[in-house]
């Protein structure tokens, strides 16, 4: 039932996210990120994690709800502009996998304090 849960919740944030993003964003030009952030975010980081909706513990990498938004809107711009257009994104998907990656291993360094 937890992993449910966690299922319906990811999936409740990419399509909020989705969804929302261009009504609440579009009338706001620069503030757009700003304003769908506050609007749109962070009622959904609420719900997700503040509240629990998705299940993580202690002794689990943490997966981010960001992940979910991610790859719902991968999916949904695979499916309306078919593959072709899909992998035309893909030096934006290996810049994106390797700032991430670089920004999780300096995260967990600067936690350890620079120790090995």
């Amino acid at each position: 039932m937890t992993q449910l849960r966690g299922i319906l919740a990811y999936a409740f944030a990419g399509l909020m996210v989705g969804l929302l993003w261009p009504l609440v964003a579009a009338p706001f030009g620069s503030f757009a990120g700003l304003v769908a952030g506050l609007f749109i975010i962070a009622p959904v980081w609420y719900l997700c994690h503040y509240r629990g909706w998705i299940p993580q513990s202690k002794d689990q990498v943490a997966i981010d709800m960001g992940a979910a938004i991610g790859m719902s809107v991968l999916v949904r711009g695979f499916l309306e502009h078919g593959l072709s257009q899909t992998l035309m994104a893909l030096p934006t998907f290996l810049c994106l996998a390797f700032g991430a990656s670089l920004a999780g291993w300096l995260y967990a360094t600067i936690e350890r304090g620079g120790r090995k």
